[in-house]
């Protein structure tokens, strides 16, 4: 099951350096809504990453930081550092292929 964190809890995360794979979004936003169920899938299957989602209204520091300018964005960390991301509604076949 993806985690719904917030900023506090993302900067711990951040600084043990999980391997994380965070979920952006924002409750009225459709194409977020199809993914998420997509992501909690995935997450069940994968044991390499942690799976997070934050709400960008609720958490703008992060998501400013990290330059979310549409959603859903799915952003790889590890290592405390940003690798790679998805923009847009996608196959979870992309995303399991970028973990």
């Amino acid at each position: 099951m993806v985690k719904q964190i917030d900023s506090a809890e993302f900067n711990e995360k951040l600084a043990a350096k999980e391997k994380m794979v965070v979920d952006f979004y924002a409750d009225w936003c459709g194409p977020c809504k199809e993914m998420a169920p997509k992501l909690d899938d995935l997450s069940e299957k994968n044991t390499n990453a942690n799976f997070y989602k934050m709400n960008i209204e609720e958490n703008m520091d992060v998501a400013k930081t990290y330059k979310v300018m549409s959603i859903p964005n799915i952003c790889f960390f590890e290592n405390g550092e940003l690798k790679d991301r998805i923009i847009g509604a996608v196959d979870i076949s992309e995303v399991e292929k970028r973990i």
